[in-house]
């Protein structure tokens, strides 16, 4: 089966940055996934969910901004504030 280019409202997406748009969404919400898995389990290392938050917020910022996603990159700014807010709370 040969690879053929994805088309995208530019036609400019090939198969290989599709690959990278995968591999950043599985790069966002493994951490996230595993944030929240941490934090309900409320034991001594759940704080370090919010590092994972962190982590995977970063990802879907830069996933959204080369998508023009502009209401997920929103949403991800606010959510990176309460990931910061959390690491200060929990570490402090």
């Amino acid at each position: 089966m040969e690879l053929e280019e994805i088309p995208d409202s530019y036609g400019l997406q090939t198969f290989r940055s599709r690959k990278t748009s995968t591999a950043l969404e599985w790069a966002g919400a493994l951490p996230g996934m595993l944030g929240a898995s941490l934090l309900a389990m409320n034991i001594p290392v759940s704080k370090w969910g919010w590092a994972l938050f962190l982590l995977s917020n970063v990802v879907w910022i830069t996933y959204s901004y080369r998508h023009r996603m502009w209401g997920h990159l929103t949403q991800q700014a606010v959510f990176t504030c309460t990931s910061f807010l959390g690491l200060i709370r929990y570490f402090s």
